[in-house]
């Protein structure tokens, strides 16, 4: 009996308090939106195929991203966005709800659609639950960070278990929720809106492929071959240039 007492006042202190509101009204309006695409997009994927899905989201993403510039470079008021403006570099720069729409866009660009659906929605349950658990009755931080032990637990459960609902191999929602709840508490900030849902559908296609159950994304290779040799030239470029602003200041330097 003391024990629900303590976890009935525990429950009752954490939702009076202004911060875990503020989550609950922020998370409230996230899960409302975000259950609501779930469903219209498996509905109009089973009818019409995943390019409408995309298409749709791709429409909501260009009204977010221009709602966010007018929000930041016209100092414009937009009603359906103030409830998701809570940390301090959305004030400065895009809000969450932005990155989230761009990134669950990316995960149905570049994964099958039951991997990409699953990594949504790790991201939308699985996040506000180990968000609220977490400031409710986490103590106990993991590495030093502003995450719980209790709401890491919270996030693997969650994801897993809504992971299943679309992912019917064994291995595969298992390394997803491992997955997303490792992004989760490894980033912070700017936003694991973004890094959640796209690396979590990206992580599941390579696994599956890895078993033999999915095909590996085309052009991958390419695409790492580009970004190394890219980051190589850039890399080589400014260290080149330093050296060069180096050599000619020094003999200035050895003259005065």
């Amino acid at each position: 009996m003391s024990f629900i007492g303590n976890l009935f006042s525990t429950i009752i202190s954490a939702v009076t308090k202004e911060e875990i509101l503020k989550d609950l009204r922020r998370k409230g309006a996230r899960l409302l939106i975000g259950t609501s695409f779930i469903l219209l997009g498996i509905y109009i994927n089973a009818h019409y195929g995943i390019e409408v899905v995309r298409n749709i989201l791709l429409v909501n993403v260009i009204f977010v991203v221009g709602s966010d510039y007018a929000r930041l470079s016209f100092n414009l008021k937009v009603p359906f966005l103030e409830p998701f403006v809570m940390h301090s570099y959305e004030k400065e720069g895009f809000q969450g709800a932005t990155y989230a729409a761009i990134g669950n866009l990316l995960a149905l660009s570049f994964t099958d659609f039951d991997i990409a659906m699953a990594a949504i929605c790790m991201f939308m349950y699985g996040d506000a639950v180990a968000n609220i658990i977490g400031k409710t009755f986490g103590k106990a931080k993991l590495f030093g960070r502003n995450k719980t032990i209790v709401g890491s637990l919270a996030m693997f459960v969650v994801s897993y278990l809504v992971g299943t609902i679309f992912v019917h191999d064994v291995h595969t929602p298992i390394f997803m929720a491992l997955l997303a709840t490792a992004i989760e508490v490894i980033i912070v900030a700017p936003a694991d809106d973004f890094a959640i849902p796209l690396f979590t559908a990206l992580g599941g296609q390579y696994f599956g492929a890895l078993l033999g159950l999915r095909s590996y994304l085309e052009g991958f290779l390419a695409g790492v071959i580009l970004f190394v040799v890219s980051a190589s030239v850039v890399v080589g470029f400014v260290g080149l240039f330093n050296l060069t602003k180096k050599v000619l200041n020094w003999p200035k330097k050895s003259s005065t």
